[in-house]
């Protein structure tokens, strides 16, 4: 199952970029922010259109690169991760130290898997006595950069707190930007066995995950339970799982591209009917595919049910032997050739009609038919012939009982006659 949803067309991305870069090879020297080794954590103050260096909503996403311009070859610098925390401040969500390129003057752009949310900020870190260009002059008067920290022999650590001392220079932006994937394509497929099952007995449900990319994203699979099904266990190939009134809810963690989770259910079963378990997948990023992102799987427990009985037409002779059909009308004055039974069932079922002869209070099996049937409306050609010998004239009465794995449906009766022909 997971091998086939993995193998599916992979997702179309939605990206975007946060922050900018210096625009020109101009080189507009070392600025002071970056002389003495601080943390530029942030940008604000922006003018009105400016690229933005926080993560937009509505949902977050991964950063999977980003890029800073001109430096000293060798220079560290590191992308830096920074989320708003109630209270004021800021918590350091990630980094990724590395050295710019030998070409010197050129674009450094570095690969990266970061996890990111709405509204979280990107910003950038030097080393001190390094010649960096972390910001660069804006044409734009109304662009302000906002710092924090003294200087640091290191990235903030991931996790840290930060309370930033806030001071703006005219005209500077961070010459820094993230590429951002916020969409991904989860997917999800369920079985269960087995189906049909009998009432008060086990039934299992697996449901799997599977990440179709293109980024990591965190996975949730929630499972909803019908009436009559009730839950003994749930495990999680990986993660943890727990149950909440009809909702089953696993915590898978963080997927990778193309890979993928089970989740277990065992059930028992506790009332007989056709029922329904739905389930779904979720994760931190948009959706490029929702279609897949949920599954059903209805399994029939107790015996199938059985209804609609019919015979056409109720009073007929034996069809000859060469006669392809039943229930076929003869000419004016002639009894019916053959007869036609009609029924239904709520699921595909092995049907068993016993025909007995009424004769005064008896009934004497005469002969049992047997068929492969499917849910819905179905039909059973009767000539009137048992092993190649026509019944004999009388009143007849057909039993019908459908049965699966789940059970034997309660008998179910009609009448019909044969007259000679």
């Amino acid at each position: 199952m997971l091998a086939l949803m993995a193998a599916c067309a992979p997702a179309a991305r939605a990206d975007v970029t946060v922050g900018s870069l210096e625009p020109s090879p101009t080189d507009t020297g070392s600025s002071g922010l970056c002389v003495f080794g601080q943390a530029t954590l942030f940008q604000s103050g922006l003018a009105p259109g400016s690229p933005s260096y926080t993560i937009p909503g509505p949902t977050g996403g991964v950063i999977t690169s980003w890029q800073t311009r001109w430096g000293t070859a060798g220079s560290q610098v590191a992308l830096v991760v920074l989320r708003p925390v109630a209270g004021g401040g800021f918590q350091v969500v990630d980094s990724d130290l590395e050295a710019l390129a030998p070409d010197m003057g050129g674009v450094s752009t570095f690969p990266a898997s970061i996890v990111v949310q709405p509204g979280d900020a990107i910003g950038i870190w030097w080393r001190a006595a390094d010649e960096v260009h972390c910001t660069y002059s804006s044409t734009d008067p109304a662009d302000r950069t906002a710092t924090t920290d003294p200087p640091t022999p290191t990235p903030p650590a991931t996790g840290s707190s930060r309370r930033p001392t806030t001071f703006t220079v005219s005209r500077d932006r961070l010459n820094v930007s993230a590429h951002v994937v916020q969409q991904t394509d989860l997917a999800v497929a369920q079985t269960a066995y087995p189906s049909p099952a009998r009432l008060g007995a086990a039934l299992a449900v697996t449901i799997g995950a599977v990440n179709r990319g293109p980024v990591p994203t965190p996975a949730t699979v929630t499972a909803k339970l019908p009436s009559g099904l009730s839950l003994a266990s749930a495990a999680a190939g990986q993660g943890a799982c727990a149950q909440a009134g009809a909702n089953v809810t696993c915590t898978l963690g963080t997927l990778a591209p193309g890979a993928s989770a089970a989740v277990g259910l065992a059930l028992r079963t506790s009332a007989a009917g056709l029922l329904t378990v739905t389930s779904g997948v979720s994760g931190l990023l948009g959706e490029s595919n929702p279609a897949d992102n949920a599954a059903a799987t209805t399994v029939a427990v107790g015996p199938p049910g059985l209804s609609s009985l019919s015979r056409t037409p109720s009073v007929f002779a034996p069809a000859a032997r060469s006669t392809p059909l039943t229930g076929r009308t003869a000419a004016r004055g002639r009894a019916a050739r053959g007869t036609t039974f009609a029924f239904a069932l709520d699921q595909d079922a092995q049907v068993r009609v016993a025909i007995a002869r009424i004769v005064g209070r008896r009934r004497i099996a005469v002969a049992t038919l047997t068929r492969a049937a499917r849910a819905g409306l179905n039909h059973i050609a009767f000539t009137g012939r048992v092993r190649g010998r026509a019944l004999a004239p009388g009143r007849y009465r057909a039993t019908f009982t459908a049965s699966t794995a789940g059970g034997i449906s309660p008998g179910r009766a009609l009448r019909f006659t044969v007259v000679a022909g």
